[in-house]
């Protein structure tokens, strides 16, 4: 029992340490002026994510090779946000969205969650969804001044929807980990399973909120 709490314990404290790291190396790349870093850095995502993609599929090639498309083509979208269209903060409120739905998952899934949401996800509870929902409500909140100058709709719906699909993105890849008998993505990020664990909810996010941004103005 003691090995098993100091093990949790372990995975909390680099759950936190890699997770600030890797939220300031992103902020930071997104904000920065010189498009050859932005582009390095999701070239070094994009075949981390797809590398683990392909490991975990090792049953069903139909899937992984969906699965290498619907990766490729999210971050094509995210760097033509950053890049063609060159709008920081629209990648800026995209990831504090995303980020905001994984935490509020995570914090208030582990403080009240009892009711499971599903067999793929066991970990995962209806608290957690409830969770991921309040804390984008609040990012909503707090930069629906920067949404309405790039977002011509409803902030509050936009930032539902990009909930909605962070949660379905998270959903989507444990289903697929859960068919080839799998726990973790990788070993990439420690205490976070992997890129794609931890960029899960981030690829599906990206589709709705691109269309958001191609539509509004």
């Amino acid at each position: 029992m003691q090995n098993l709490y100091e093990s949790n314990q372990k995975t909390i404290i680099h759950r936190f340490i890699f997770g600030i790291l890797y939220g300031i190396v992103f902020i930071s790349v997104s904000i920065t002026h010189n498009p050859t870093i932005f582009i390095i850095w999701i070239i070094i995502l994009m075949f981390g994510t797809l590398y683990e993609s392909w490991q975990i599929n090792v049953l069903h090639k139909s899937i992984s090779i969906t699965l290498t498309i619907y990766i490729v083509i999210a971050y094509m979208l995210l760097m033509y946000i950053k890049l063609k269209l060159n709008n920081e903060i629209a990648v800026i409120i995209l990831l504090t969205h995303v980020w905001s739905s994984d935490l509020g998952g995570y914090v208030i899934g582990s403080l009240f969650g009892k009711h499971k949401l599903n067999k793929f996800s066991p970990k995962k509870t209806w608290e957690g969804v409830l969770g991921s929902f309040l804390f984008c409500m609040i990012c909503s909140f707090c930069l629906k001044e920067h949404m309405e100058e790039i977002i011509n709709y409803n902030t509050l719906l936009a930032s539902c929807v990009l909930c909605t699909t962070a949660v379905l993105g998270d959903f989507f890849i444990s289903i697929i980990k859960r068919i080839n008998h799998q726990k973790d993505s990788g070993i990439f990020l420690p205490g976070h399973g992997g890129f794609l664990d931890r960029l899960d909810s981030l690829l599906l996010s990206i589709y709705p909120f691109w269309i958001y941004l191609k539509y509004s103005g």
